[in-house]
């Protein structure tokens, strides 16, 4: 699984925007994160378009499988997402829970 994430994450990916359009599908969506939150719990939401709750996607790392605290100064970062894309509170949303679906773009 994880050189399906590799592969994807380096792929051609689609915009923020897009990604509604893509729900149940496994997908790379490529922005900026506009801005980051963290729950009570600690995961944390990197958003993109706007904060929440009018982003217009978002990627949630699990405090459960990966160190939130490595995420929380991507705010203004251009990165690349990968997995597959479910709705939450009927926005798209990407949960990351390992390293290889997150790819910072230079």
């Amino acid at each position: 699984m994880l050189s399906l994430f590799f592969v994807a994450a380096t792929a051609w990916a689609i915009p923020p925007e897009e990604a509604a359009k893509h729900v149940g599908e496994t997908v790379t969506v490529e922005g900026t994160v506009f801005n980051v939150n963290v729950s009570r719990v600690g995961n944390v939401f990197l958003n993109f378009g706007g904060a929440c709750p009018a982003q217009i996607f978002s990627a949630m790392v699990s405090s459960r499988t990966l160190n939130p605290r490595d995420y929380v100064d991507y705010t203004g970062k251009s990165v690349k997402v990968s997995g597959k894309v479910l709705l939450n509170r009927g926005k798209p949303e990407i949960v990351i829970t390992s390293t290889s679906q997150i790819v910072m773009v230079q």
